[in-house]
């Protein structure tokens, strides 16, 4: 099934949903309660933390290194949750904000029915794949 919406259902879905959540992630708001503080240096900082947290831990994720050939507005990491869901993270720095084709993918994602997730620091990060996975688990027993 291919999801394909024009410019027109998008923006009747985003009125009916309500952009809140997409203006809350860009402007690092949407934590859900989590921390939200950012950690200095460059996203490619935060992305290898990210990485090496997972690789640590054993999580599957995905990372794409060559973006050229994917649409545009990807997130940065796919995490493989248990139960067969999937968590899509967008990593920015203090003062990165999601481009509109970030906040469309984002609404596309949602609207499936999966995870997405800004997050600015590595505790941030860390906290936000501790408790998808924790949510997960307990939805699936």
């Amino acid at each position: 099934m291919s999801l394909r919406w024009t410019e027109e259902q998008l923006a009747e879905y985003e009125v009916r949903r309500g952009e809140n959540q997409c203006i809350q992630a860009q402007n690092g708001n949407g934590s859900g309660g989590r921390d939200v503080s950012s950690d200095d240096g460059p996203e490619r900082t935060l992305q290898s933390k990210s990485q090496k947290f997972l690789d640590e831990h054993g999580y599957f994720y995905f990372h794409d290194r060559s973006r050229r050939d994917n649409q545009r507005g990807l997130p940065d990491l796919v995490v493989a949750l248990p139960g067969g869901r999937t968590a899509w993270i967008e990593l920015k720095t203090k003062t990165g904000r999601l481009r509109p084709d970030q906040i469309q993918s984002q609404l596309k994602l949602m609207s499936c029915g999966h995870v997405f997730r800004v997050v600015r620091s590595y505790k941030a990060f860390v906290a936000t794949i501790q408790e998808l996975i924790a949510d997960a688990k307990a939805t699936t027993r």
